[in-house]
């Protein structure tokens, strides 16, 4: 079994099918199945965020043109969270406290994972 923290790391950043591939010695995931890899449960990867932090590489925190990764960005005491790609914003929203912000955030790395595990 893959120990849980790598496990919530490479969902964070992105890097799920990476470390599938590498667990069960295939080359790709078309006959193989993540939930024999990824075992690790929301509450798990809340802890893990709320312990640790996000991982370097789960989002930029930063206004400017970055390709395709989620994006915070901090005015005063609101933030704004968007995918952003070509230049354009996407699902841009707007939160007044941080907990919010860490919710969305998590949703949003763990729905881009490619998995299709759903995360409890």
């Amino acid at each position: 079994m893959v120990d849980k923290d790598e496990q919530i790391k490479a969902l964070l950043i992105g890097r799920a099918y990476d470390l599938a591939t590498k667990v069960l010695g295939v080359s790709d995931m078309t006959k193989s199945s993540y939930a024999d890899v990824f075992t690790v449960t929301r509450k798990e990867v809340e802890d893990f965020v709320r312990r640790n932090g996000f991982p370097s590489g789960s989002f930029y925190q930063r206004e400017g043109y970055y390709e395709g990764l989620h994006c915070i960005h901090e005015e005063g005491n609101r933030w704004r969270v968007y995918w952003l790609e070509r230049g354009v914003k996407y699902d841009e929203r707007t939160f007044h406290n941080e907990e919010a912000v860490i919710q969305e955030l998590i949703s949003r790395c763990l729905g881009r994972t490619g998995t299709g595990i759903y995360f409890t």
